[in-house]
């Protein structure tokens, strides 16, 4: 599987930017720590809601 096949841009209606970054932590094992809302759901993403 390549990066843009594993990079949920389609799947997960995600940007394209952030399709990259998301595939890239899947590809590593890491935990994805963000507060853009578009991976909130997603697995191995850690939410922080914005103060």
């Amino acid at each position: 599987m390549n990066l843009v096949d594993s990079c949920g841009w389609l799947e997960y209606r995600l940007p394209m930017a952030g399709a990259v970054i998301y595939a890239t932590c899947l590809r590593y094992h890491a935990v994805l720590w963000t507060q853009d809302s578009h991976f909130a759901a997603l697995d191995h993403v850690q939410f922080i809601e914005k103060r």
